[in-house]
């Protein structure tokens, strides 16, 4: 989403966007390399990486997508310092958690809509916005996977009991390398074995 939301932006922004990935950061402390290497920029000796970083982007118009958030929320002031630092700065944050900035806004992203098992049609229950992801999560590792008539209420019954949570659905799409769908439903009961395995 976050992805999507910079690209249609990146129009907007001189300097483009710039895509930081924070997914395997667990130290605060680190947050300003890595942004600082997704700007291919080098640290400079003698000074430090915040204030190597703060002079990067002075004078940019740049998009910073900092995705994953959540794992280093201890450097959430670093955000503030380089937004004040660099007027032409934005900044688009993906976090399970609120920052707590000034000037943050909040944009909740709810479940996906799932499909009415009991109510829709075939055609409906594909037409999911849920049932649309795990089939093209699917397909991904399994390329000759296809949504058919017998399929798609077990794909639909998995997403609703997975509550239309994107991760989740993706996680247990990517397993129809191993497992059919009907299989997949039986072993939801016990969803984390199934998801963490």
């Amino acid at each position: 989403l976050a992805l999507e939301g910079a690209w249609e932006l990146v129009s907007d922004f001189g300097d483009g966007v710039c895509f930081v990935d924070l997914a395997a950061i667990a130290d605060p402390e680190l947050v300003a390399t890595q942004i600082l290497g997704s700007l291919e920029v080098d640290e400079q000796p003698g000074r430090s990486v915040e204030e190597t970083l703060k002079e990067a982007l002075r004078g940019r118009q740049l998009l910073l997508v900092l995705d994953n958030f959540e794992g280093v929320t201890a450097a959430a002031p670093l955000v503030t310092e380089l937004l004040t630092a660099a007027p032409g700065l934005k900044a688009l944050v993906t976090s399970r958690v609120v920052l707590d900035l000034y000037g943050e806004h909040e944009y909740p992203v709810p479940p996906l809509a799932l499909p009415d098992i009991e109510h829709d049609g075939v055609e409906g229950l594909a037409r999911s916005e849920a049932v649309e992801l795990f089939a093209a999560r699917a397909r991904a590792v399994r390329p000759t996977f296809r949504l058919t008539e017998e399929n798609v209420r077990i794909l639909a019954a998995i997403c609703v009991a997975l509550d239309g949570l994107p991760l989740a659905i993706e996680l247990t799409a990517a397993r129809t390398r191993e497992l059919e769908p009907d299989a997949m439903l039986e072993r939801l009961e016990s969803r984390l074995e199934l998801l963490t395995a």
